[in-house]
């Protein structure tokens, strides 16, 4: 005798599940998940609903931060999850927030309400200044005028020096992209 097995996200009418739960009642969960071939595996688990969190306490402060990273997003300025926690908490003293705390998985879920996701960036640099050419020429202007002024012999192997520089992050905040078409797995 073949064995049916039921599928574990399938969906239900009202009236069959009255009749299962009248048929449960009667002669136990077994017989009926034999004869209406639905297990205990077929149970929505609370955990497993998708898109299931509450909603924001503070839909203004949400909806003010929201406009302000598309803004910083569409001048191009790459934004982390600390700048979005630094600016949410701004915008609560503003607004007179007194119980909102920024702490990170708040700014996950902020994210994850409105879209928003964390990406890798992959340009091959920042946006230039306006006046970026005029700002090159001064500067190779500079560094041919200071190697006149220095000595060779105090001229040194450059590599082992640590110079830090105001670089960008590597992650920034942005929309989430729709595929058009599934990755193959």
């Amino acid at each position: 005798m073949e064995e049916i097995k039921a599928k574990t996200c399938k969906s239900y009418m009202a009236q069959f599940k009255l009749e299962v739960i009248s048929f449960t009642k009667e002669n136990g969960n077994c017989a009926a998940g034999r004869k209406f071939n639905v297990n205990e595996a077929s149970k929505l688990h609370r955990g497993k609903r998708a898109m299931c969190y509450r909603k924001c306490l503070w839909p203004t402060l949400e909806k003010d931060l929201y406009d302000w990273v598309m803004l910083e997003r569409s001048r191009g300025i790459r934004l982390s999850t600390t700048q979005i926690l630094l600016r949410a908490t701004q915008i609560a003293c503003e607004k007179k927030i007194i119980d909102f705390k920024e702490y990170p998985s708040w700014g996950f879920q902020f994210m994850r309400r409105n879209n928003l996701s964390v990406h890798a960036s992959t340009s091959n640099g920042e946006k230039l200044p306006i006046d970026w050419e005029a700002k090159v020429i001064k500067f190779r202007q500079f560094v041919k005028e200071s190697i006149f002024r220095v000595k060779k012999m105090y001229v040194g192997n450059m590599d082992k020096v640590f110079v830090s520089f105001d670089l960008p992050t590597a992650r920034m905040v942005n929309l989430k992209v729709q595929r058009k078409c599934p990755l193959p797995r």
